[in-house]
């Protein structure tokens, strides 16, 4: 595979299989940096199932032609409608608002767990809409970028987006075992989807991007719950742990995305999943600095890698302390010359 946003390919590649081996001897760099003729195009996120793929493939590679990607970063779009795009796998409505465009968000069904068979939905409009999507895509970016699948949402996010958050937190109290098998359902689809991208954005034969655009010579995703952190930890375990088990198994590596600090104490559990490589956390802006750092320090103590936006001494701070595990800094900078100082530092 040859990627023209990506001249020197190859010795990415071999530093991300080493990486995932526990071979390389340094951490992975993903450095971004404006191209020498930055025109400062905009990023066509989210994806709008209702307008042309086509332009926007285009605009999305255009995008990506405005930056340089250095060190072990690989140039990837995220083909992605919504944060909750899986729902609509299974049936669910996006809804965008005409007024204020942007995220898409879906429209929950599920009036009674009785009523409805959680199962992909082959014929839906979602589905359809994101194989057709992914497949203009593929032909507009390929050669120049890899094409990265949507986030996949699913476990109890899955069912918050399709029942209600509110809704759901009731169910998990009156009627858990309706709630077990809407999960058993989920699983199962999830599976078949996994299998579908596989073959449609070829994992297998050209390695894959998850949307933090760490990268794998086969099969990465980023697994979540971000209805987490609305239950107990008890909770956590019992519904929404194996959900994650099951999902991580369908992967060479997996990072787990964890959504601000009223997440953060489900870090015990996650850290017991064998299968997850890396943690990334996502704090809010009013979080002390003491405590982001007192999650990655738990994360990392607990044995488990961590991606994270950092400055070079962070980096090498990180580094001299924790040699041993899996370590991805990402970093967008304004020149090469500072790019260059990193990969310096690194001996890259």
């Amino acid at each position: 595979m040859d990627l023209s946003l990506k001249p020197d390919l190859s010795q990415a590649q071999r530093a991300w299989a080493a990486f995932w081996r526990g071979e390389l001897r340094r951490p992975i760099l993903q450095i971004i940096v404006p191209s020498p003729n930055h025109k400062g195009i905009r990023h066509p996120y989210p994806m709008r199932p209702d307008r042309d793929p086509v332009a926007q493939a285009r605009q999305a590679l255009a995008c990506a032609r405005d930056y340089e990607y250095l060190g072990d970063a690989i140039p990837s779009v995220m083909m992605e409608f919504a944060p909750e795009q899986f729902a609509t796998f299974l049936g669910a409505k996006l809804h965008f608002d005409p007024v204020h465009p942007g995220t898409g968000w879906v429209l929950p069904f599920v009036d009674d767990w009785d009523d409805v068979d959680i199962t992909l939905q082959r014929g839906s409009e979602g589905w359809c809409k994101t194989l057709e999507f992914i497949r203009a895509f593929r032909r507009i970016c390929d050669g120049h970028m890899l094409v990265n699948a949507p986030v996949l949402s699913a476990g109890l996010d899955c069912l918050a987006a399709i029942r209600d958050p509110e809704k759901l937190l009731v169910d998990l109290l009156d009627c858990p075992q309706k709630v077990d098998h809407a999960l058993a359902g989920v699983r199962c689809a999830y599976h078949q989807i996994v299998e579908q991208f596989a073959v449609e954005l070829a994992w297998d034969q050209r390695g894959s991007c998850n949307w933090n655009n760490m990268y794998h010579p086969r099969r990465i995703n980023t697994i979540q719950c971000d209805f987490s952190c609305m239950i107990s930890a008890d909770m956590f375990r019992e519904f929404q742990v194996p959900c994650l088990i099951e999902e991580a198994g369908h992967y060479d590596a997996v990072a787990y995305h964890l959504d601000g600090p009223q997440a953060a104490h489900h870090l015990p559990a996650l850290c017991q999943i064998e299968k997850l490589d890396i943690i990334q956390y996502v704090p809010v802006s009013s979080e002390l600095p003491e405590h982001i750092e007192c999650v990655y320090e738990q994360s990392l103590s607990l044995g488990k890698g961590i991606i994270r936006s950092v400055s070079l001494q962070q980096a090498m701070d990180i580094w001299h302390r924790w040699p041993d595990r899996k370590l991805i800094f990402s970093m967008w900078l304004p020149t090469r010359k500072e790019a260059q100082a990193v990969l310096d530092a690194f001996g890259q």
